[in-house]
């Protein structure tokens, strides 16, 4: 997805892709392959979330604390108040 062949048309494909998703989950026609094509386009080109919101789900429903990306240390959050 880095080169520029491919990243060129993904980003030229990106916004019909999108529409076309739109339409389908409206009407209530399954695109799984596609929804998935999408989110992971999203997740390649988003901030990196995978484990820390694993950490964060974990901490939320068994006390496990996590750790952040921003501050050293380890933390736990009262997630239910």
């Amino acid at each position: 997805m880095v080169d520029s062949f491919f990243r060129d048309g993904i980003n030229q494909g990106q916004e019909s892709l999108r529409a076309i998703l739109c339409m389908g989950i409206s009407n209530g026609i399954p695109v799984p392959a596609m929804s998935q094509a999408a989110a992971y386009i999203d997740a390649f080109r988003g901030m990196p979330v995978g484990a820390n919101l694993i950490q964060a789900q974990r901490d939320c429903f068994g006390a496990h604390t996590y750790q952040r990306t921003d501050r050293e240390g380890i933390f736990h959050h009262d997630w239910r108040s």
